[in-house]
C-alpha cells in the first residue's frame, strides 16, 4: 500500500513538472530570460561601482573583501573570477563622490530595466491588476535591495567569522563551539536558507497579484536547489570542456559570465511555472 503511494507520489511530481516545462516554453519565457540578461550584464559595472563606494564608507573592510564574496557567488570558473577581480580593482580607482551620483542613476534605471523585464515575465504566470507605475517602483525597490545585499552579506560574514573566534576563545561558550565551527564552516546550508528566503520574496511580490507562501513555495524550493546544482555542474563542465577559451580569448569570461545569468533567470522562471501548475491543479480539486 504505502509503495503505491509512492509511485503515485513520483508519478504526481513527475507530470508536475513535465507541465510546467511546457509551460515555460509555451509562455515564451525563454525570450524574457535573454532580455532580463541582456540588462543585467549592462548594470554589472555600475553595480560594482556602487557596491565599491559603500564598502569605502564601512570601517574596516576593503575591496579585498567584495572580491572574496564574488569569489563565493559565482561559478568555481578561473576565468570569470580573473575577470570580476579585474573589473573590482579597475573601478575602485573611479569610486568618489563625483561618479556617485551618476552611478546611482545610471544603475537605478538599467537594472531596474533588467528587474522589469524579469517581472514581465513572472506576470505571465500571475494575472495582476498593479498598474504599471507600482511595477516600476517595485522594480526599483528590488533594485535598492539588490545593491544593498553584497555590503550586508559582507558584514555579516566578517561579524560572522569575530562570533566564531569568539566562541572558540571563551571557555564558558565551550560547549557549543562546535556548533558554531559547523554551522559557519557548512556555508551551503546558509545560502540554501537565504536563497530559498530570496526566492519567495520575488515569487510573492515582484508580479504581483495574490500569492501565499504555500501557493510559491514548491518553485522556490525546486528553484533554490536548481540554481545551487546548475552552479556546481556549470564549474565542472567548463573545467573539463574549456574549448571556447581558445576560440573567444579573453572574451570567454564574458561568455561565461551571459551563460551562467542566462541559465539563472530560465531557472527562476521555470519555478514560476512550477508555482502556476501546481496553483491550476489546486484550484482544478476545488472546483471538483
Amino acid at each position: 500500500m504505502e509503495i503505491n503511494k509512492i509511485k503515485q507520489s513520483i508519478k504526481s511530481y513527475s507530470e508536475g513538472f513535465i507541465k510546467s516545462w511546457e509551460l515555460f516554453f509555451k509562455s515564451g519565457l525563454y525570450v524574457y530570460a535573454g532580455a532580463t540578461t541582456l540588462y543585467l550584464i549592462v548594470s554589472l559595472f555600475p553595480f560594482i561601482l556602487m557596491v565599491l563606494i559603500f564598502i569605502q564608507m564601512l570601517p574596516g573592510f576593503t575591496v579585498e573583501n567584495v572580491i572574496e564574496l564574488f569569489d563565493l557567488i559565482l561559478p568555481d570558473v578561473e576565468s570569470m573570477h580573473t575577470m570580476i577581480e579585474y573589473v573590482v580593482t579597475t573601478l575602485r580607482v573611479h569610486a568618489s563622490g563625483i561618479i556617485l551620483s551618476v552611478s546611482i542613476v545610471f544603475t537605478l534605471w538599467s537594472a531596474s530595466a533588467g528587474i522589469s523585464s524579469l517581472q514581465a515575465g513572472l506576470v505571465q504566470m500571475r494575472e495582476s491588476n498593479r498598474p504599471w507605475v507600482m511595477h516600476k517602483i517595485i522594480a526599483i525597490i528590488f533594485t535598492v535591495g539588490a545593491i544593498s545585499f553584497i555590503p550586508l552579506a559582507i558584514v555579516l560574514t566578517f561579524f560572522g567569522k569575530a562570533i566564531v573566534e569568539f566562541v572558540n576563545t571563551t571557555p564558558a561558550l565551550s560547549p557549543i563551539a562546535s556548533f558554531a565551527n559547523f554551522f559557519y564552516g557548512e556555508r551551503l546550508i546558509i545560502v540554501l536558507i537565504v536563497g530559498l528566503i530570496l526566492h519567495i520574496v520575488i515569487y510573492m511580490y515582484l508580479p504581483g497579484g495574490k500569492a501565499t507562501l504555500k501557493s510559491v513555495l514548491p518553485g522556490s524550493i525546486v528553484s533554490t536547489v536548481f540554481i545551487m546544482l546548475t552552479t556546481r555542474l556549470f564549474s565542472i563542465i567548463i573545467v573539463y570542456f574549456n574549448r571556447s577559451a581558445a576560440i573567444y580569448g579573453q572574451l570567454s569570461s564574458v561568455f561565461f559570465m551571459v551563460i551562467w545569468i542566462r541559465i539563472l533567470i530560465c531557472i527562476i522562471y521555470y519555478g514560476a511555472c512550477i508555482n502556476r501548475t501546481y496553483e491550476l491543479r489546486s484550484l482544478s480539486k476545488t472546483v471538483k
